[in-house]
């Protein structure tokens, strides 16, 4: 099926079957209504539940609200432009839309680095976590993010070109030059390298952690039940949600990053193919709750407790560790 443009429509997709267009439609609406509802459960939980509300979880709390916007005000005009195979509104949306998933995505990538620099430091120097870490240093943390994706987002809109149309992904995206686009990329890449680097010396450090107080041939139950290991337990059993969290975002921008290089370079890729690595993007908003659900024993409980609207009560407010021993929920992970 081949869409026909309008005089008022700025780009066409074009060349794509009744069967394609259902699939693309159908996706983008899932995964748009999949990410706004899981985000807002993820910001219900933490406002419920006094226990959740730790600085770590600001972040977690933050990468949910970018991902509400995102379902909010970029996803929506994705999923009409791939419906209806063109841009059908004013350039002031495409701009605004241009605007939204440029701020927003920046948002995400420095809330994930700012979470991963989090967890570097709770992990492998401590006693300064509770210094740089306040709550207070962690709301100027996300206050200096939002600021920095506004700013890049409204240079691009003034000084570099604006947004356009991209028949390509159905996006309106930067008209930037290949310089800025570079620029993009790289520190895209740096950000990237350098979260790795945080869970690769906190991975090293809870390995040894570990080994320390589980000598090999003594009956030392892991995890502890009280005391400061247990709360050390937490703080790791945190850190491997932040790790998927991480490792499913830098999975799903993987092939982006790798297309982008590619265009750099002066390579034309196929449609489906760019499409793909939006969608990748998009189903990793998307997953941000469904992770804190699978590896989050108090995220699981308040979500179930949020969507059955249950009361609290004594046998609610406690979880089962590993080893079988019930912990009251504050120290619970």
């Amino acid at each position: 099926m081949v869409s026909s443009c309008g005089q008022n429509s700025t780009g066409c997709i074009e060349g794509r079957s009744d069967g394609v267009v259902l699939i693309e439609s159908v996706a983008s609406i899932i995964i748009t209504i999949v990410c706004f509802f899981g985000n807002l459960l993820v910001c219900a939980c933490v406002y419920r539940d006094k226990y959740l509300r730790t600085v770590p979880n600001l972040f977690i709390v933050n990468l949910a609200i970018t991902n509400i916007l995102l379902s909010v005000t970029v996803w929506p005009f994705w999923t009409v432009a791939l419906t209806t195979g063109k841009w059908s509104s004013t350039q002031a949306a495409c701009d605004f839309q241009g605007f939204q998933n440029h701020c927003l995505m920046t948002s995400l990538t420095l809330t994930i680095a700012a979470l991963g620099l989090n967890r570097y430091i709770m992990l492998v120097y401590p006693f300064h976590y509770r210094i740089l870490f306040k709550r207070k240093n962690a709301y100027k943390v996300l206050v200096v993010q939002w600021f920095l994706s506004i700013f890049w987002a409204f240079l691009r809109f003034a000084h570099m070109g604006g947004y356009e149309f991209i028949p390509e992904i159905g996006l309106c995206s930067s008209r930037a030059k290949k310089l800025v686009s570079a620029f993009d990329v790289t520190v895209l890449i740096l950000l990237n390298i350098l979260t790795l680097f945080c869970y690769y010396k906190v991975f090293t450090t809870i390995r040894k952690h570990i080994s320390s107080v589980l000598p090999q041939g003594t009956n030392t139950p892991w995890p502890p039940a009280t005391g400061p290991k247990a709360y050390y337990y937490e703080e790791v059993n945190f850190t491997k949600t932040s790790m998927l969290i991480f490792f499913a975002y830098g999975l799903s921008w993987l092939p982006l990053i790798l297309f982008a290089l590619l265009s750099l370079a002066g390579v034309e890729l196929p449609r489906n193919v760019l499409l793909t690595s939006w969608f990748l993007i998009a189903l990793s908003c998307a997953t941000h709750p469904v992770i804190n659900i699978a590896s989050n024993k108090l995220f699981r409980k308040g979500f179930y407790q949020v969507l059955c609207s249950c009361g609290f009560d004594y046998e609610a407010n406690i979880t089962t560790r590993l080893d079988g021993a019930a912990a009251p929920v504050a120290e619970a992970g």
